[in-house]
């Protein structure tokens, strides 16, 4: 079955809706360089997601003495078929007048699962602690110098002004979103246009925001009126447009229409791939936009060749001769470390992780390549309920409430691969279905385990009981999910989700 892996597109909102809302108090009396004491803005954003309203956003900003405290509580609420997931985020900064940030918090909530960060800044360092179900742990970095975050950010548009043709450049600053590093942009202001605001047509100032995130731009494009009060804001991520409009606090609690985000992202092909079939060769495009950008990553079983004159990515995967591996464990390069160390959604140290391990093991001398399919097998069994009920579980909470889609498979194994020895790390990508939901010939968003045995990457996949992954799977991204959030995680495939065309062109090495 395919997962939620779509399911990322509102948390990369939620860790970007401070940025999107800096901007819009409710009455722009203050000076944006010496606001005043107590509550100075107070604001309330409906979420709209593919046209359904589907959350809030809510920022307010106050100053008690030199210091700026924000708040940005986001909810989203999403459906993927017949159930339904919600989203929500509470950001927090303390920071000073002149926008220096002090410190930060965030804690996130995928269908009640907590992650709690929190950090302090001085001395040119960020110290970073992020909680989450049997897992706690602290990383010290340099903070990046000039970067900035919802106070700083807002002030800094104010004293820009918005005029038309202005342009300047920022450095956003969100440790969900990357703890090392700050993620530039550039700010351009177009000058006044007719936008419709709730049924109205209205004219405002357009300005543009655009966020390098290194795996894709955001580009956000807002109206704001002529005192630099933002009214409305749209952005397009995954094929998926969200707009985002201020109204008052009843109106945005209100009324909220689940958008559908699972089975609206299969997608067709035309040829059936057969159980047995050891090599199958893909071609990907993307409906618009270059899919040199987001070429697929190779991997020992999967090679990527780019075809310019159609603009595609051509990608063969194969099945792996388990019997010509080396049935050992390989030498890890350092870029490779991570493959073996616990963290937050893979926490192999964890005491419950550490005896679902033993009980899996069904001998203490068993070579690699049996204990890893033993490891599968047991997950398979292990997660009783097959359901796309939970949000993205760490492997810890797996291993308490044994409920979950293919990410709390490849994480839980993941995980047990770790705690035995085996490095591990997660692929994201597609998964070939014969039929689904009543449509047949698919591909849907998928997560699962590779094991680093006899110096290669195996594909393991715990979501059902097939003794070897064939070559049904074609990854889009590889993670050891090092420190790295969902929200980095999705924004990987940002451009791939809702704009990608699959076809077969050979099977076995036959075309079609």
């Amino acid at each position: 079955m395919p997962c939620k892996i779509q399911t990322l597109f509102p948390i990369i909102f939620l860790f970007a809706a401070p940025l999107l809302a800096v901007k819009p108090p409710e009455v722009i009396s203050y000076d944006p360089e010496d606001p005043p004491q107590g509550l100075f803005a107070d604001e309330w954003m409906e979420v709209r997601l593919g046209g359904q309203k589907s959350g809030y956003s809510h920022m307010i900003l106050r100053r008690e003495g030199d210091v700026i405290h924000s708040e940005v509580d986001t909810y989203m609420s999403i459906a993927r078929g017949a159930i339904g997931i919600t989203v929500e985020s509470l950001e927090t900064t303390k920071e000073t007048v002149d926008g220096k940030p002090l410190a930060f918090s965030s804690k996130m909530v995928v269908s009640n699962q907590p992650v709690i960060t929190s950090g302090e800044i001085a001395d040119g360092k960020v110290s970073i602690t992020t909680e989450g179900p049997g897992y706690t742990n602290t990383q010290t970095y340099p903070f990046p110098k000039g970067a900035l975050m919802t106070w700083g950010l807002s002030r800094k548009g104010f004293i820009e002004g918005f005029k038309p043709g202005t342009e300047y450049d920022v450095l956003f600053y969100s440790p969900s979103l990357n703890a090392q590093k700050a993620v530039p942009g550039t700010v351009k202001i177009i000058g006044e246009e007719p936008f419709d605001y709730l049924g109205t047509k209205m004219k405002g100032i357009r300005g543009e925001t655009i966020l390098r995130t290194g795996a894709a731009d955001i580009v956000t494009t807002s109206w704001s009126d002529a005192e630099g009060r933002v009214l409305m804001t749209q952005m397009d991520m995954m094929g998926m447009p969200m707009t985002m409009i201020v109204v008052d606090e009843v109106t945005a609690l209100k009324d909220f229409v689940p958008p559908e985000m699972f089975i609206s992202s299969l997608i067709s092909v035309d040829h059936r791939i057969p159980d047995d079939a050891d090599s199958v060769v893909y071609r990907l495009k993307l409906q618009d936009g270059d899919i040199e950008k987001s070429l697929p990553p190779e991997s020992d079983f999967q090679k990527v060749t780019y075809d310019a004159a159609e603009n595609a990515a051509l990608v063969t995967v194969t099945r792996p001769n388990m019997k010509a591996v080396p049935d050992k464990i390989s030498s890890l390069s350092p870029s490779q470390k991570p493959a073996l160390k616990p963290n937050l959604i893979i926490n192999s140290e964890d005491s419950q992780i550490l005896k679902l391990a033993a009980k899996a093991r069904k001998k203490a001398d068993q070579k690699p390549l049996q204990l890893a399919q033993d490891l599968r097998d047991f997950v398979y069994d292990f997660i009783d309920e097959k359901s796309l009920s939970v949000g993205f579980a760490s492997a810890s909470e797996v291993a308490n409430n044994p409920v979950g889609d293919c990410s709390e498979h490849a994480v839980l194994l993941a995980a047990l691969g770790r705690a035995e020895g085996i490095p591990s790390r997660v692929a994201a990508g597609l998964l070939y279905l014969p039929s689904y939901e009543g449509q047949k010939n698919i591909m849907g968003y998928h997560m699962w385990t590779q094991f680093y045995i006899g110096g290669e990457w195996l594909d393991f996949d715990a979501i059902d009981d097939a003794e070897t992954a064939g070559p049904t799977r074609v990854a889009l991204h590889y993670s050891y999910l090092e420190d790295e959030s969902l929200a980095s995680l999705g924004l990987e495939l940002v451009d791939i989700i809702g704009q990608l065309k699959v076809e077969i062109v050979s099977i076995d090495g036959k075309s079609l």
